[in-house]
């Protein structure tokens, strides 16, 4: 009578240990996912709200409206000397 159970009892807790870390995985993995869920959906409401700041601090890049341009400013090159001249002559 003992040797009859042994085989069952040993195959049944086989079995229930395996489906409660079978269903121990599924777990963790669905909150491993809710968890993720949550966390990019507070971070696409964090980059939501930086876009929306730099739209409202963007300033104007147009070149058009630009009233000093340093190019129509530059001297001749015959009127400033090259910075290693300058460097010869320093006493």
């Amino acid at each position: 009578m003992i040797a009859e159970e042994v085989p069952s009892l040993t195959v049944a807790t086989i079995l229930g240990v395996t489906v409660v870390i079978l269903i121990a995985i599924i777990v963790v993995f669905v909150l491993g996912v809710l968890i993720d869920w949550r966390q990019q959906r507070l971070m696409d409401k964090r980059i939501g709200e930086v876009k929306r700041m730099k739209t409202h601090r963007k300033k104007n890049t147009n070149a058009d409206l630009d009233d000093v341009s340093i190019a129509n400013n530059m001297e001749e090159p015959s009127i400033s000397a090259a910075p290693a001249e300058s460097l010869r002559n320093l006493p």
